[in-house]
């Protein structure tokens, strides 16, 4: 009796309905939870009562679906007499759900367990369709986000273009003002040459200073094309801190000396000797705001200092101080600072605003990681100061190879620019001659004597691209001296135009002097043959290469040699030169018939056969041939041919006067 308490006590306590049948399938035990989830009527529950009737009353109220109530109830106790556990599902009408399990007991009879798993399974069908519905709205945002991102894409593509378009607008304009100011200045120096009076003399003189401020601004405008083409890279290269003050100094003494002011420079001694970053536009910085305190000034003095700074992110730099500024100078940049674009009125009109050389300092400050700004001075003065991220060269570059100096023809009508490269060079221990005319140049380069010409493109009288093709007209050894063009544009098309027209290499303005030495290093040092010529002058190739685009890189050959050995490199070489002679063959052919696709099987050959012996600019010729070829510019295809044919020989040559048996 006590063991049938517990029992019943047990199935009270438990949450899930228990129907306990006997080995007849009559019901022995239904608990409170089973009469509650199967909703039987108490007579059907007492103990004793077949399970046919119970089975019965739920399949003919639809509990197993729709069907004979005979067959429906057949069906069920068919499971049940079966000797294993079974499972399955019973739908109440009022659309409740229970599963059902089945245990058989031993000695006969069974017990089921009913749980109402109504509430699981909808949680189950809400969130299956919550699923559904988050795929859906994940494909619906990924198809906005697609459109979103192809139409953002849309709009930086046209926004790109129409950064290039307006740069090559801005390029343009500036190569026409240049032409048309370059175009005005010889006259107007001419005429001062002649007899004037003092009125008119004084009137050609402003004609000249306008026209020398006109091209201040186009510096600055073509400096600001290039900015906005994203064509500046800051360089990461070695340079004294003394030498990029005193050419910043030195490129305003004019201006100082008219106004008889005194440029001076205090550096700290703190300051590094040799710092690490870009010397060219450091020093383009530094002649903006010493040139604004020098044109807004009326002290005895002007000093550039230059001390230790920390700067804002935590790496240490240098600070460029110009003290003795006048308020002019000061407000105007302050204005830039704090407005953007500034009104041109008041004191900025006065002044004669050159805007556009601020807008760049701005930018190329920031490139350098530092600042730009203006500070109260002793006296009312004002101070115009910028930082950089200048850190310490870590180690003394090694000691050069000490070689003879150079002779180089400067070809550029600026008289500042002239001063400049020309101190850059004379610095260097070259040889220096000037000229500011295409024509000039053309002359003086027939006479022969020069390592190098640096050319400027925007001359008067002939451009330095035209002055370029009369040299190139010239005989060997005068036609095949190293030209390098000196350009305020860094477009692709302005440099494939110098390329095209004869010119080894290309510098932007301001010179860097650090790149002006590599280049002129590379194309007229041992590696590139050239030997002083026979007037003694110290003038061009005597072997009658012209080094374009570095021309020959012996370090090939001698590499192959240490690991080859001289004999497989004088093999290598030897047969180069037997297959030289065909393909010389097969560019002129192509150049007579102009014909694509033995240009394509010349150029494939090149490119693979030079860089192994060691002919950096035939290889390079050949791809920029490839290029021409591939756009169809015959004018192009025709130059750059030619240039591809010189380079050839001048190789041949080379190989043989060093490699060959």
């Amino acid at each position: 009796m006590a063991v049938q308490q517990q029992l019943d006590a047990v199935l009270s306590a438990v949450g899930q309905g228990v129907l306990v049948l006997d080995s007849d399938f009559r019901v022995v035990r239904l608990n409170a939870a089973g009469h509650r989830l199967l909703d039987m009527p108490m007579a059907l529950a007492e103990p004793g009562v077949p399970a046919r009737d119970l089975v019965w009353h739920c399949a003919e109220r639809g509990d197993f679906g729709p069907g004979d109530p005979a067959e429906l109830t057949a069906e069920f106790l068919a499971l049940l007499t079966l000797r294993e556990p079974q499972a399955f599902e019973h739908h109440r009408p009022d659309r409740r759900l229970l599963t059902v399990r089945s245990q058989p007991v031993a000695g006969g009879g069974v017990v089921l367990a009913y749980s109402d798993e109504t509430d699981f399974r909808h949680a189950v069908d809400d969130l299956h369709a919550a699923n559904s519905t988050l795929e859906r709205s994940v494909g619906d945002h990924a198809q906005t986000i697609a459109r979103l991102s192809a139409a953002v894409e849309a709009v930086n593509g046209r926004v790109e273009e129409a950064v290039r378009d307006k740069a090559r607008t801005l390029d343009l304009v500036n190569h026409a003002l240049r032409a048309a100011a370059g175009s005005l200045h010889a006259p107007a120096r001419a005429l001062l040459a002649g007899p004037l009076g003092p009125v008119e003399r004084g009137h050609v003189g402003d004609l000249l200073r306008s026209l020398d401020s006109l091209r201040l601004i186009l510096d600055d405008l073509g400096d600001l094309v290039r900015l906005e083409s994203d064509e500046i890279r800051l360089l990461d290269s070695p340079f004294t801190v003394e030498t990029v003050v005193g050419s910043a100094l030195t490129a305003l003494g004019e201006q100082a000396e008219e106004r008889d002011i005194t440029l001076l420079a205090e550096i700290d001694p703190a300051v590094p000797a040799t710092v690490v970053g870009d010397a060219a536009w450091l020093r383009h910085v530094l002649v903006e705001l010493v040139g604004r305190a020098v044109r807004d000034n009326h002290a005895v003095d002007i000093t550039l200092r230059v001390t230790p700074a920390g700067l804002p992110d935590g790496r240490q730099g240098l600070r460029f101080a110009v003290g003795d500024a006048g308020p002019d100078a000061a407000e105007e940049l302050r204005a830039w600072l704090t407005q953007g674009v500034p009104p041109l009125d008041g004191a900025l009109r006065r002044q004669g605003w050159r805007g556009l050389g601020l807008h760049i300092c701005r930018r190329l400050v920031g490139l350098m990681g530092g600042e730009i700004g203006e500070e109260p001075g002793p006296d009312g003065t004002r101070v115009l100061w910028c930082t950089a991220a200048l850190p310490a060269l870590a180690e003394e570059p090694a000691a050069v190879a000490e070689r003879p100096p150079l002779t180089i023809l400067v070809v550029e009508d600026n008289p500042v620019n002239q001063r400049v490269n020309a101190w850059l060079l004379r610095k260097d221990g070259h040889r220096v001659a000037v000229v500011g005319d295409g024509r000039e140049a053309v002359d003086l380069a027939a006479r022969g004597g020069f390592d190098a010409v640096l050319m400027d493109l925007d001359i008067p009288g002939l451009d330095g691209i035209a002055a370029t093709r009369a040299i190139r007209a010239l005989p060997a050894p005068q036609g095949a001296v190293p030209i390098i063009a000196i350009t305020s544009s860094a477009l692709p098309d302005d440099i494939e135009r110098c390329r095209a027209a004869g010119m080894d290499d290309h510098l932007p303005k301001p010179v860097n002097p650090a790149a002006l030495a590599r280049v002129l290093d590379r194309l007229t040092g041992p590696a590139s043959g050239a030997a002083a010529a026979g007037d003694g002058a110290g003038g061009a190739a005597g072997d009658g290469t012209d080094g374009m685009e570095g021309g020959f890189d012996g370090g090939v050959l001698g590499a192959l040699e240490a690991v080859i050995g001289r004999g497989k490199v004088l093999e290598l070489v030897g047969d180069f030169l037997a297959h030289a002679r065909d393909v010389e063959g097969q560019l002129a052919m192509a150049r007579d018939l102009m014909d694509p696709t033995i240009f394509g099987a010349v150029t494939g050959e090149l490119k693979t056969m030079a860089g192994t012996v060691g002919l950096t600019g035939v290889y390079q010729s050949a791809v920029a041939l490839e290029r021409a070829v591939r756009n169809g510019d015959e004018e192009a295809i025709d130059a750059q041919a030619a240039l591809l044919a010189r380079q050839m020989a001048a190789g041949v040559e080379r190989l043989r006067g060093q490699w060959a048996q």
